[in-house]
């Protein structure tokens, strides 16, 4: 995915018991921007409560390309309940700068 309209929201799928991740290119007027130093990090959380279902590991896999990576276990994506309603987050520390860089709505499916 390349991001480029921070803040936008993005509604994600996951399937229940599989592996997932979601490369992200970070971009400015379409180019991509380096991420050298910069950390990521998000959460899946219950709509209907607050709490935190999941949390993601986000890894930059090439700082001078913008590109990071979010990824959730298999054992995490397996623990979600379906048909819960569930919203996520990912933030970008960058110093002492927090931005929230999208959001959205997160449906759990069964693995096939």
């Amino acid at each position: 995915m390349n991001i480029t309209n921070i803040g936008a929201r993005v509604d994600l799928i996951i399937r229940k018991g599989a592996t997932w991740s979601f490369p992200v290119t970070m971009k400015q007027g379409g180019v991509a921007i380096d991420i050298t130093g910069r950390t990521y990090g998000g959460v899946i959380t219950r709509d209907d409560t607050g709490a935190t279902v999941a949390t993601f590991t986000c890894a930059i896999t090439d700082g001078a390309k913008g590109v990071w990576l979010p990824s959730l276990t298999a054992a995490q994506t397996a623990a979600i309940t379906e048909g819960v309603p569930l919203s996520y987050s990912w933030e970008e520390t960058n110093g002492a700068v927090v931005t929230e860089i999208f959001y959205g709505s997160v449906t759990v499916v069964r693995n096939l």
